[in-house]
Parts: structure tokens; sequence; C-alpha cells
């Protein structure tokens, strides 16, 4: 028994110690594990690392080689398309690399240059050509300058930039070619049915002096012969006439001053300034005549355009009106209430225009405007009374005959539908020189200097 603890007491003692042992053991290999493991771990890592940059080394360098594959593509289709070309024109790119510096590029268009930012000059260009978003007005201004200008390469670069100056100018000017035709020949059909429509109304106007057409073809005759016009004329200057009335008058004397030519405008305003020195002439003339038989002497014009824009023949009525009585005088207060009260009650304009206020800047031409219809009474020289009509319903053609009859004390149907008297070529020349001896015309008559 003695021995049996004993050897137990051995063995007990010995145990402890091979665990420690084997526990050392165990730690021992557990870091060298450790250490292993962590230095597997950084090379792997290094590996790694250094895998990526290979990598990215590798891309870098495929995107270098695809780029200048790219390049080398695109130079090949450049060439290819030139020597193909249907015109078979060598296109001057050395234009387009001057033309680059002094192209201002627009935002919109920024993105179209980054994607050809590695390309060359020559590959963008050929680029820019393949585009199907690229203008066509700017194409069509290559092509132009181009076709038309063939020696670019022997000029400089200034006098390229003035080339493309002048072409870029023609190409503006240059429109829609379908529709000029169809404008010119508009206007042509518009010019001419508007010639017809002068010529006739010419040929039914009374107060024109009408071509007379010279059968004869042997005789050639450089000076042009005119019939005169179907009213007695009474005396005949350069571009003005004076002419009496072919209706019943309201008052002996009674004539009117008119201009040779048929103006469309059916205003005296748009006349010019030699055609109205011969209407003073002639309005100076009648009111010394009728001065020295003891009447005064009132001109009007009534403007009322027609429809077609053909307009009548201008024409300023004279009428003589006696100082007896205070006739004339009255003349200014009967038409001055008849205007306030004519027209509509409300109207844009004055009623009422005194053209004798400022008469040394213009008086009735600087007052009075030919885009209106409008009505003025004269009873001097310098000016009188003008009225705007703005509504033709409420104011007669015959408004200021009826305003004279009245101051005359005559009846109105005599202003309103006088009776029309038709001369033949003996009456009227008849009727002229009857009213040249009764008022003495002849001392008068300025036409007699020309």
């Amino acid at each position: 028994m003695g021995e049996k603890s004993k050897h137990r007491d051995k063995h007990s003692s010995t145990k402890p110690s091979s665990s420690r042992r084997r526990r050392s053991d165990r730690s021992d290999t557990s870091s060298d594990s450790d250490t292993e493991r962590r230095s597997k771990h950084r090379s792997h890592s290094s590996k790694s690392k250094k895998k990526k940059s290979r990598d990215k080394s590798r891309k870098s360098t495929k995107q270098s080689e695809t780029l200048s594959d790219e390049e080398i593509w695109v130079e090949k289709q450049y060439d290819n398309e030139v020597k193909t070309d249907e015109q078979n024109e060598s296109i001057p790119y050395s234009i387009l690399e001057t033309l680059e510096s002094d192209i201002n590029v627009n935002e919109n268009d920024g993105k179209h240059i980054s994607q050809h930012s590695n390309l060359s000059d020559r590959a963008m260009a050929y680029q820019e050509k393949l585009d199907s978003n690229s203008h066509d007005m700017d194409t069509a201004f290559l092509k132009q300058v181009f076709k038309t200008d063939a020696d670019f390469s022997s000029m400089s670069n200034i006098e390229v930039m003035e080339r493309l100056d002048d072409q870029a100018e023609i190409l503006s000017k240059m429109g829609d070619s379908s529709s000029k035709p169809k404008k010119k020949i508009n206007e042509k059909q518009k010019l001419i049915s508007n010639h017809k429509k002068l010529d006739k109304t010419i040929s039914s106007c009374k107060f024109c002096f009408t071509p007379v057409e010279n059968n004869e073809s042997n005789t050639e005759s450089t000076t042009e012969e005119y019939m005169a016009p179907k009213v007695p004329v009474v005396a005949i200057g350069l571009q003005t006439f004076l002419a009496l009335p072919t209706f019943e008058v309201l008052v002996d004397g009674q004539c009117s001053i008119h201009p040779i030519e048929h103006f469309p405008c059916d205003s005296s305003l748009n006349l010019d300034s030699n055609i109205w020195d011969e209407i003073r002439n002639f309005q100076k003339c009648v009111t010394l005549m009728f001065h020295e038989k003891g009447s005064g002497t009132l001109f009007m014009e009534t403007s009322i355009p027609r429809g077609n824009g053909l307009g009548n023949h201008i024409s300023i009525e004279c009428f003589p009106i006696p100082y007896k009585n205070d006739t004339f005088i009255n003349a200014r207060l009967y038409f001055k209430q008849a205007i306030l009260s004519s027209d509509d009650e409300w109207t844009v304009h004055n009623k009422l225009i005194d053209t004798r206020k400022d008469s040394t800047k213009g008086g009735f031409r600087n007052k009075m405007s030919s885009k209106v219809p409008y009505f003025h009474i004269w009873f001097d020289l310098d000016g009188g009374y003008g009225h705007v009509i703005e509504n033709r319903d409420y104011f007669a053609k015959s408004f200021g005959h009826e305003i004279i009859a009245s101051l005359l004390k005559l009846p109105v149907n005599l202003a309103r539908k006088p009776k029309n008297i038709i001369f033949s070529h003996n009456q009227r020349t008849k009727a002229s020189s009857d009213w040249k001896s009764m008022f003495g015309w002849e001392k008068y008559d300025w036409t007699k200097s020309l």
C-alpha cells in the first residue's frame, strides 16, 4: 500500500510539467502561425496592389492604343473620302485650321467637342462632316465657297476671310428660290392690273388730257398729241390749268383749279412744291380779278378718297362771293357753325382746325393730313378752316356747296343735285371765251409769260 501511494505521488508530480510543456509548445506554434498569416496577408495585399496598378496601366495603354487606332481609322476614312469625292475637288482644310481659332463655340456644342478632343484637327474636320447633327447652313456655305473659289490654296488668310464674308452676304440674300418667281409674278400682275385701272379711270375722267392715237405710220412725230379735257379750259400752265364746271353753277364766275396729271392720292397735300406754286399763281390772279368786280373769293377742297385707291382728279374750287351786305364777311360764321355741327357728336380730332394760325410755317399744308379724308375752305391765301372727316355717312360731299347756297339764299337742292351740262368742242371754247371777256381774265392771266 505504501508503495502504491508513493507511485501515485510521483506520477501526479510529473503530470503538470508535461501539460505545461504542451501548452507552451502550442503557444509557440500558434504564434508562428500568426506571424506566417500576417506575412502572407501583407504579401497578398502588396501583390493585389501591384496587380491593380498593372491592370490600370494595361487599361490606360489599351485605351491609348484604341484611341490611336480610331484616329488612324478616321484618317484612312478621310483619305478615302477625299479621293472618292463626287466633284473630285480637293478641300483645303488648311482654311478650317485658320478658322478654328476665330470661331466661338456655343455652350450647346461643348459635348460634341469633348467627344473628339483626342482627335487631330484633320480627323475632327472629317468627323464633323460625318456628324448628322451638323448644321445644313454651314455645309451649304462651305460647298458654295469651294465651288465658286477653287484657288484658296494660293490666297492668304486675310484674302480667304474677305472672300468668305462676300460669300456669306451672297448666301444671306439667297432665299427660297421657289417663292421668288411667284412673288415676281404676283407683283407683275398687280402692276398690270393697277395700270389698267388707271387707264380706265383716266379715260373716264373729264379733267384728264388723253393722248391722241396717230394712225399714220409713215409720219413720225416726236411730240405726242393730247386731247383737251371734257371741260371748258380757261388757261393752261406747265403742270396745272384753270377750268369751268360742267354743271349748273351756284354763282357766276365759279371755276376750279386742277393739276394736269391724274394723281391717285386724291389730295392736294401730296402735290409737289412746283405744282403748288402754279396753284398759288392761279389763286392770286383769280382773287385780284374778282376783287375788281366787287367780290371776295372762297377756295374749297373736299378730299374723300375712293375705295379702289385711284381717287378722283384733284380739284380746288373757286367761288366769288360779293362784298355787298357783308355776305363775304358772314361766310366765316356760316362755315364755322356748319363744321362744328357736322359729323359725329364725339370725334377723335378737333372738329374745327384753323389753318390761318402759323401761316408762315405752312398753314394748310402743315396742319392738315392727306392720310385721312378732310374738308378745307380758304378765306384768303393764308388759310381758313379745316375739318377731318371721320364718318363719311354723316358728311356729304356737297357739304361746302350747301353752305354757300344757304349763304347766298339759294335753294339747297341746287347744291345737292346740280344739273349736268354736256359741252361739245365748240361750246367749250365759246364758254371759256365768254368767261374771259365777262371778268377780264386777259389782264390777270399769268400763263402768258410762259
